[in-house]
């Protein structure tokens, strides 16, 4: 599927260097995967019985 995204060329460019993946692709669908994971860890949080 193909789709079409105003991104931010500076942030792309910085986080192709920080990850140290070769293609823009790549660097944005595990942006997309650690976003996901981090929502589910909030969500697992904020779903959790308090520890007191």
């Amino acid at each position: 599927m193909v789709t079409n995204l105003a991104i931010d060329q500076k942030l792309l460019e910085k986080a192709l260097v920080v990850s140290g993946l070769k293609t823009k692709k790549e660097t944005v669908n595990l942006a997309l995967q650690e976003f996901k994971c981090f929502c589910c860890i909030l969500k697992r949080k904020i779903n959790a019985p308090a520890m007191d």
